[in-house]
């Protein structure tokens, strides 16, 4: 490796480390600390991807609720329209009503 010697299989001493005394224990301790750090990393790593799955399957969820609930709203207004319909025709019902009520009235009078 340029720059460094090569102590682990996962980790290696930067360059400007070489420059610096150390004893056998720091090199260990520093060796540790790195393989547990790099070990944090790669439970980060995965928390992280399993993570991002979990909120494209919170985003598709929303999304799905979205378009049904979009869906209701253009059904509610189509009940809206249709009674809005039925509403008028009732109406045109009751004067049409009225006004044979009223000429039944005329030809009992008679």
């Amino acid at each position: 490796m340029v720059g460094g010697a090569k102590l682990s299989k996962f980790k290696a001493i930067p360059f400007w480390l070489g420059f610096v005394q150390l004893s056998p224990r720091q090199i260990n301790d520093l060796l540790n600390e790195n393989e547990v750090l790099y070990n944090d990393n790669v439970r980060l790593r995965e928390e992280n991807a399993r993570l991002r799955s979990e909120v494209d399957y919170w985003r598709d969820e929303w999304e799905a609720l979205r378009r049904r609930f979009n869906a209701l709203l253009r059904k509610n207004d189509d009940l809206r329209d249709g009674n809005d319909l039925l509403s008028g025709r009732l109406e045109n019902m009751r004067n049409e009503n009225i006004v044979l009520r009223r000429e039944i009235e005329g030809l009992r009078r008679r």
